[in-house]
């Protein structure tokens, strides 16, 4: 299957270079705001962006965003029980991508269990960001940045007063979703937009006596939009509700003969409030200041209605702000100066004795642009320190004399770029950067390590070399890179079947992305190839040294293919395949290297009977691969959690 893949990808990127047409769609001038938060091009980036247009989503009848991303270079993105993890660029396993990856919305980071709040029918665009944002965002840039930007809610064609959408679609397994939004202009100032999204996804496992598995959700968002002289002021609340029966593990045998077996089912319900307020204000013509305030808490707890019991697990809080300044000091020369701080809130629900467990973090960063001729010269710098206030969790292997002990920690540090760009014509640009990126752990890390050892933040510097160009008309995005991340955070699974963090050590990756795409008259055809080499080069631990970084295939590589029937119905293919890799929890490969290995093909024909609306038919995994989402070791096997199979979908929007 890797070799066929391999020649295929080969095969495409070749025919991609050097057949002709007259069609061309212009990539590089796609408009990002992942790299600073103001409005730039991919071709003023030096990153190897991929972008993901509604109109893309809408037609290819994306049900989430693991169907929005997942043919995007050097990004692996999946379902991992009940939410959406990203790895970019051999982040991790699903259990360590998400905190690997920062995922951003218009900009701002948000908590993981976020992403799966987003309605589909509510996003312009997604950008994607192998490398780099550590500047910008700081804490957690090891991988990339995940940014998704939302439609706004101001504009309305000329002589409209509001607009809109309607969708709703039906999938296997009885499940469902429905949406709308409305955006009214109320003056010619003020305009606000009001959303309604729910969904089912049921599972095609097994039940059992309480009930289906399945996910349900409940999404509301409000959003308002005041546009001054010389800028705007964002008001945004979203409210989330959900409640779920989700599957587990099976051991190996059962993963193997019986597809329908959920394992141990978990019940529960959460809800969430977001509150978001943003201001953009241009001081002068040269002078542009932007800064957001926001509020995040989640409420959550598990059931066991075997024994009739709801648990409150540990409320979640988050205060976020940052305030940044842009002024161009020539008419083609920039500085950004800015300060952000988060501060993060578990309250223990199961030990109400102990206070709440704190992460503090502040950050301070500066950007600098030059332009001189063809070349363009980038520098940044940002200062972060993060303060603990935490409990260690009363389990083992935490000592028995620390449990419900109050521990204070603080760290301290930094991030630096230094990025050169050279537009040697019109279409190509050719770039370098070194950088250094940083990770602090999570609340839930420190309170839960090895022995009640005390984590070192992750480190990572960064070589990356990278070319965007229109060759013979087709479009190519080509980057190299190699990483050194130094104290990575992971868990032990071998000894401890509890899964407490530690460091396993230095690990470096290194690795190739390539894009290309290109019309043949109605045809359009585009090739991805994602190659990463990783390995543990130093470790205290003697086991671990030399070996391969779990849960990351060696290959990613992706094809795809969109052919225009008329001007009204378009068919879409993508095929994805993916390499081996080891288990989750074996750092040390002492279990055979056989995860992986498998293909998806995906499939769907969108059909425009009139201008506003959209009739979409989708099969996911059209073949029924089996996969596994993850793959552990306890009670003396392998245990499975087995990735969707084929799904067949209906979908309908209509925009007004």
């Amino acid at each position: 299957m890797n070799k066929k893949f391999m020649l295929l990808s080969v095969f495409v990127c070749t025919v991609l270079t050097y057949a002709k047409f007259d069609e061309k769609v212009i990539k590089l001038e796609e408009s990002v705001i992942t790299t600073d938060n103001f409005e730039s091009s991919i071709k003023e980036t030096g990153a190897n962006i991929t972008v993901i247009t509604s109109e893309e989503i809408e037609e290819k009848g994306a049900q989430n965003l693991v169907d929005v991303v997942r043919m995007a270079p050097g990004v692996i993105v999946s379902h991992y029980y009940d939410s959406i993890r990203f790895d970019v660029r051999g982040a991790g396993s699903p259990v360590h991508a998400e905190k690997n990856t920062i995922v951003t919305l218009d900009g701002i980071p948000i908590k993981g269990d976020q992403i799966t709040n987003i309605p589909i029918a509510s996003i312009e665009r997604v950008e994607v960001v192998p490398g780099g944002g550590g500047i910008l965002y700081g804490d957690g840039a090891i991988g990339g940045i995940v940014n998704i930007r939302l439609k706004k809610i101001d504009s309305f064609a000329e002589g409209k007063n509001y607009s809109g959408y309607i969708t709703g679609s039906a999938s296997s397994h009885e499940s469902n979703k429905f949406g709308i939004g409305v955006n009214t202009k109320i003056t010619e100032k003020v305009a606000t937009s009001v959303g309604y999204n729910s969904s089912l996804k049921r599972s095609d496992k097994r039940g059992d006596e309480y009930g289906d598995i399945f996910s349900k959700r409940k999404n509301f968002v409000l959003s308002t939009k005041y546009n001054l002289n010389s800028g705007e002021i964002d008001l945004r609340y979203t409210r989330d509700e959900k409640k779920y029966a989700k599957d587990g593990d099976v051991s190996e045998d059962i993963y193997e003969s019986d597809s329908k077996n959920p394992g141990n089912i978990s019940r529960g319900e959460s809800y969430s409030n977001d509150y978001h307020l943003g201001y953009r204000y241009d001081l002068s013509n040269k002078t542009q200041l932007y800064s957001y305030l926001g509020f995040y808490e989640k409420k959550f707890e598990t059931h066991n209605p075997k024994k009739g019991e709801i648990k409150h697990e540990d409320d979640q809080e988050k205060i976020y702000g940052k305030v940044q300044v842009k002024h161009n000091y020539t008419e083609s020369d920039y500085f950004m100066l800015g300060t952000d701080l988060t501060k993060e809130i578990a309250t223990p629900q199961k030990e109400k004795k102990l206070d709440d467990s704190t992460k503090d973090s502040y950050g301070i960063f500066l950007m600098n642009e030059n332009k001189r001729g063809k070349f363009t010269f980038l520098q940044g710098i940002r200062y972060n320190k993060a303060e603990y206030n935490y409990y260690f969790r009363n389990r083992e292997p935490i000592p028995t004399e620390k449990w419900s002990i109050k521990n204070k920690t603080t760290y301290e540090d930094y991030s630096y770029t230094l990025e050169t760009r050279y537009n040697y014509n019109d279409s190509g640009v050719v770039y370098g950067k070194l950088s250094r990126d940083f990770r602090t752990p999570l609340i839930s890390e420190m309170r839960y390590t090895v022995n009640a050892e005390k984590l070192n933040p992750q480190t990572q510097d960064t070589v990356e070399f990278g070319i965007k160009d229109y060759l013979n008309d087709t479009y190519i995005s080509l980057s190299t890179f190699y990483k050194m991340t130094r104290d990575e955070i992971y868990y032990s699974g071998e000894e401890y079947s509890n899964f407490p963090y530690y460091n396993i050590g230095d690990t470096e990756r290194y690795g190739v992305e390539l894009f290309a795409e290109r019309y043949f008259g109605k045809l359009t055809l585009n090739t991805s190839v994602t190659y990463i080499y990783h390995k543990i080069k130093e470790s205290k631990f003697e086991s671990l040294e030399g070996k391969e970084v779990p849960f990351i295939p060696n290959w990613k590589l992706g094809f795809g293919a969109r052919y225009e029937f008329t001007s009204k119905i378009v068919g879409n293919m993508d095929v994805i395949y993916y390499g081996n890799y080891f288990d989750s929890d074996d750092p040390t490969n002492i279990r055979k290297k056989d995860q992986g290995d498998y293909a998806t093909v995906d499939l769907s024909l969108s059909y425009n009977p009139i201008v506003d609306l959209t009739v979409t038919g989708r099969v996911n995994n059209i073949f029924d691969e089996k996969y596994a989402t993850y793959v552990g070791y306890w009670d003396n096997t392998r245990q499975y959690n087995r990735g969707d199979g084929r799904i067949y979908t209906v979908e309908a929007t209509y925009k007004f």
